[in-house]
């Protein structure tokens, strides 16, 4: 890929934050652009049917559905490299407030993995994964809450993974929420 040098002005508080996180000026906009191109998706934990809150998929770095349901497989194929995952977390099945805890962008294609080689295991014998950079994770007292997220897109997500249709603007809007509550570096 050819680059083109480019000068413009920004905020002081947007070099401090390019300096802080050691990203380059290039990247950043190059990032913010190709974001607004590309489509947004949310991703149930499915803590509901997990020993844990689903978490351990992020050092992974991996979005997974569980089972050897074909239509589960599927629901992880409509997702192509770039685009952004929301993982959120169904409050009634953790012990903190759940909601939208993550961010990532997808890198690769569906891979079936069997028992030898899943996160979970156990009643989780097959496990779809999808290779997903989850650039920001945010603390357990600092996810975007139901509550919080209502006003912007409406009521939590229903299944295992829902593309943002007409609210994906202000899906970005939970997802800046997100960057700016997480953990650097993240988990």
């Amino acid at each position: 890929m050819s680059r083109e040098r480019l000068s413009t002005t920004v905020r002081p508080e947007t070099k401090r934050t390019l300096e802080e996180t050691n990203t380059s000026m290039g990247k950043a906009v190059d990032d913010a652009l190709l974001e607004q191109e590309k489509d947004i998706y949310w991703l149930n934990s499915n803590a509901k049917h997990l020993p844990d809150d689903g978490l351990k998929i992020l050092p992974e770095n991996v979005a997974v559905t569980y089972s050897d349901n074909e239509e589960r497989r599927k629901q992880l194929e409509q997702m192509d490299s770039g685009d952004i995952i929301i993982l959120y977390v169904s409050k009634s099945y953790v012990d903190f407030a759940g909601g939208h805890i993550a961010l990532g962008r997808v890198y690769s294609p569906v891979v079936q993995t069997h028992q030898d080689n899943t996160i979970y295991g156990g009643p989780h014998d097959v496990e779809h994964h999808l290779r997903t950079n989850w650039t920001h994770v945010t603390p357990y007292n600092r996810t975007v809450t139901p509550a919080e997220a209502r006003p912007l897109v409406g009521d939590q997500p229903v299944g295992t993974v829902t593309k943002a249709r007409k609210t994906k603007d202000n899906a970005r809007l939970v997802a800046d929420l997100i960057r700016a509550r997480a953990t650097h570096p993240p988990i």
